[in-house]
Formats: C-alpha cells, structure tokens, sequence
C-alpha cells in the first residue's frame, strides 16, 4: 500500500533502510509512543533518521488512506447516510455527526515558550474532528506541529474500526467488538434521581432484562 512511496535506494554511501523496517519503526511508534531515542536502540537507528522516517511514514499512509477511510461526505445523498444511521443506531434524528475538540499532549518544541501550554497545565495542540455513528471520523483539524502523525491515526482508526455489531451478535458471554473504551467512573455523590435510574436498571438487568451467560460474566 505505501511501499513505493517510503522505498529509498542504496548508494554508493550508505546503506538504505528498508520499506519494512521504515513501516515496523512508523507503527511501533504510533502504538506505544516511545521515544524516539528509545527507538533508535531499539530498531539500531540514529535518532535523527527516527525523527525524519517518523513523519514520513506517517504522511504516506495518511495519502494512501484517506481517499477511502477519511473522505470527506460530498453528496446530498452521503449526508443523508449518515444522518440515516444516527438515526437507526442511535434514535437521534438529522445529525451529520457528532462534533468534539481534544488536547492533544505533545512535547513543547524548542523555544515556542508558553505558546503550547494549555489550562490542562500539559502542552498541547488542539485536535477537532467530526465522526459518523459508526464512531468513523468524516473531518479532522488539528495543528500543523504534528498534523501528519495525527491524520495518520484518525486515517488508522478508520481504516482498522470493525464494523458495529449488534447484541445480538453475541454469544456465550463474548465481548462484542465494537471498539468501545469503559465508561470512566463518574462522581460519588449521585443524585436521587441517579439512583432512581440505577434501581430501575438493575431491577431490569436481573428480571427481564437477563441473559444466560450474565452469572458467568457480571460478578
């Protein structure tokens, strides 16, 4: 998919890295993000070729993605599939997407001062995108700092997203793979309507609500 555009030839002065070897160093980058010091031990290269092959890489996947995984809608006609599915997945009539922003954590650059600095008290550029119900994103705009290393991931994300099943769809107890992270615990001190809805889920869940393989999974 990218090989012909990350490929560089040997000369009489050096050996090239490889296509591969570019891929593997791109992609152990984007999953853990390690340093690119930690790296250039790791893939015996020097620092400052991670620090070019990085962005690189990053760019040629995002060209040789987006066309198909991050089009951006044109049509009537696209607009309304999307607006179709947020309503049959979601019960949420005429949405075009679901707009957010996220402070992306970055290492400051080299004297940009305060200019990075966020009320987060990290150093960030700011990242918004638009997703359909299928949690694709449709548009993305982030800074130009690092814009080719993002793009790359929303490009990825897209590229890699399962399509959404149903409940149906599981069995024995299986996690359904949606892609979905937990939900992160919200405050303590829930109100008594809180804990109205609370009691009429778990009253359900346990009565109608239940399914066979619930004992072996819920404890």
């Amino acid at each position: 998919m990218v090989k012909d555009s990350i490929t560089k030839y040997s000369t009489n002065m050096r050996t090239c890295i490889t296509a591969e070897e570019r891929l593997s160093l791109t992609l152990r980058y984007l999953a853990t993000g390690e340093s690119y010091r930690s790296l250039s031990y790791s893939f015996r290269i020097a620092p400052s070729t991670v620090c070019s092959i990085i962005p690189e890489v990053c760019d040629a996947l995002y060209q040789a993605l987006k066309d198909t995984y991050m089009k951006v809608p044109s049509t009537p006609e696209e607009w309304e599939e999307i607006a179709t599915d947020f309503y049959e997945k979601w019960n949420y009539p005429n949405c075009l997407g679901a707009i957010d922003g996220k402070h992306v954590v970055v290492q400051a650059p080299s004297n940009s001062g305060s200019y990075y600095y966020n009320y987060k008290h990290t150093h960030s550029i700011v990242l918004m995108a638009l997703v359909d119900a299928n949690y694709r994103f449709t548009y993305v705009d982030v800074g130009n700092k690092v814009e080719k290393i993002v793009l790359c991931c929303c490009a990825l994300h897209n590229y890699l997203r399962p399509e959404i099943q149903t409940a149906n769809d599981a069995e024995n107890g299986q996690d359904i793979g949606t892609g979905l992270l937990n939900v992160p615990r919200g405050g303590s001190r829930n109100s008594c309507q809180a804990r109205q809805i609370r009691d009429e889920f778990k009253e359900y869940f346990v009565t109608t609500g239940q399914v066979p393989w619930q004992a072996n999974v819920v404890r």
